[in-house]
């Protein structure tokens, strides 16, 4: 009685693996898409579509500096370096126009919301721009939690020396 039960196992296996490879091997069709069916697709989605070559120039735009920081990114790679103590109280009070902000950096706060708090705190005037700055330089990995002094004074970098490690 094992000895039938293990030939009807056994022949069972062989069975079902003939039906699997036939259905793979023999039924299997390859449903070609054509390039209008995905432009269909992708116009009832409301997507565009969009060359790699176009991509990567509109990349390359809402990436890049502004004029007003042209000229700036070689300089801040080189403050990146240099460590920055934050100013004393006597720099603080010689310079009147300038602002401080005590800046609070929470357990899994992403360098994006720290930059939106510093524009929204009036320290910095772009956030995407010192989030894109941190994440160049390799710097948003390395943010500390805990609490600084941070100025209006101050560069993207020394903010950057600051709350990373």
């Amino acid at each position: 009685m094992d000895k039938l039960l293990l030939r009807g196992i056994a022949i069972g296996i062989i069975i079902s693996t003939l039906v699997f490879s036939y259905l793979y091997f023999i039924e299997n069709e390859e449903i070609a898409i054509t390039e209008e069916q995905i432009e269909n697709y992708l116009n009832e989605e409301g997507y565009v579509k969009v060359r790699s070559e176009e991509y990567n120039k509109l990349l390359q735009k809402s990436v890049s500096p502004t004029s007003d920081n042209a000229g700036k990114g070689e300089k801040d790679k080189e403050e990146q370096t240099v460590p920055t103590e934050p100013p004393s109280d006597e720099a603080k009070k010689a310079e009147p126009d300038q602002k401080t902000y005590t800046l609070s950096i929470e357990p899994g706060m992403s360098s994006d919301e720290i930059a939106e708090t510093l524009e929204q705190a009036g320290i910095i005037p772009n956030s995407v721009e010192f989030n894109n700055f941190l994440i160049e330089n390799g710097l948003n990995t390395g943010i500390q939690i805990g609490t600084y002094e941070v100025t209006t004074k101050m560069s993207q970098a020394e903010i950057a020396n600051l709350i990373s490690n």
